[in-house]
């Protein structure tokens, strides 16, 4: 009987069929096949073709059934793989996240030394100083400001703050240049408050240098960052040495600076405005916080001093040396300190 159904070969969505589905119809296909024979020894050839033909239609109905079934089935076990995955996911994140919240507060912890506590508790009392009983305040404190943003060099306003005004803008530029080669693996990255530090000043910086670990061990200018290699290069550290000299030059070059009047007239400025009050004591801060940052940057571009007593000591010394003598002091060291290799 070639042209009866259950002879042909098997449709093409049979053939996909789990192998234990596929096996289950071919057992049932002989039974019917050897059924049928058996029949057909009393049947005509009509009946016969009848009966295959109707054997046919139910295993085509039958495949088909067993296929939608297959098909669902693989639908549901893939909706519930991708329920399970998304799942996993989500508790892999919640824990990488609590591993991560976790690991930086131990870190915070093992970083809160006695130095560390001190500079950030100086850094709170310095600020609730400032903003809660700091003296004066008002419009005077405004109309001052109007005046140095106009004119910031015109010496004629108070020429002992009109140095420390635009010190205020070299001072965070020497720290950048000094705190971004060691800024690789902190607890913190270092630009946000070196940026924020050219407005705030030492309310940006100190919390950093509380939480920062020294890094004196070499670097070199590949592993910087695009800030970092820009505040380590020969052009800024020119510019620095310079605006820090033409700001000495401009103070020391006012007639009646070291007069009683000059001092009496910054006195009375300095217990009346809020605004010169703080930026001062903003001035003395940064500049008394310089020696940490600079012997860190001598001992990384000097290798093998940590290993020699006698020259850390020497470190040390040039370092209050420099440190000593505000921004000059710091901008002089930039100078000739020595490159990083590339």
């Amino acid at each position: 009987f070639p042209n009866f159904p259950y002879l042909s070969p098997p449709p093409p969505e049979v053939r996909k069929m789990k192998l234990s589905t596929f096996a289950a119809t071919a057992l049932l296909a002989v039974s019917s096949e050897a059924h049928l024979r058996q029949t057909m020894k009393g049947t005509s050839l009509n009946t016969a073709r009848l009966g295959a033909l109707d054997f046919g239609k139910t295993k085509a109905k039958m495949s088909t059934s067993l296929t939608s079934t297959s098909l669902v089935q693989r639908k549901k076990r893939y909706s519930e793989v991708v329920q399970c995955k998304a799942s996993k996911n989500s508790v892999t994140e919640a824990w990488k996240k609590k591993f991560k919240q976790k690991a930086i507060l131990t870190q915070l912890s093992e970083r809160l030394d006695k130095g560390r506590i001190g500079i950030l508790a100086f850094w709170a009392a310095f600020a609730v100083y400032a903003f809660g009983f700091a003296p004066g305040g008002g419009e005077a404190d405004t109309e001052l400001l109007k005046a140095l943003i106009s004119n910031p060099l015109d010496v004629t306003i108070d020429p002992v703050y009109v140095f420390i005004f635009n010190s205020l803008g070299v001072l965070p530029a020497v720290y950048a240049s000094l705190l971004t080669g060691g800024g690789k693996q902190q607890l913190v990255p270092s630009w946000p408050f070196v940026s924020l530090s050219f407005f705030l000043g030492f309310f940006a910086l100190g919390p950093y240098l509380g939480l920062r670990d020294e890094r004196d061990f070499p670097t070199s200018q590949s592993r910087l960052t695009t800030f970092g290699k820009f505040a380590n290069s020969a052009p800024n550290e020119v510019l620095l040495w310079a605006s820090a000299t033409a700001l000495y030059v401009l103070l020391l070059s006012v007639p009646d600076l070291y007069t009683a009047e000059t001092f009496e007239h910054f006195k009375a400025l300095f217990l009346s405005s809020r605004f010169v009050h703080i930026s001062t004591l903003d001035f003395i801060v940064l500049s008394a916080f310089m020696y940490g940052p600079i012997l860190e940057d001598m001992k990384r571009r000097n290798p093998g001093s940590e290993y020699d007593e006698g020259r850390v000591e020497s470190l040390k010394k040039q370092a209050a040396f420099f440190a000593a003598v505000p921004v000059i002091g710091p901008a002089v060291h930039l100078l000739v300190r020595p490159r990083l290799p590339q």
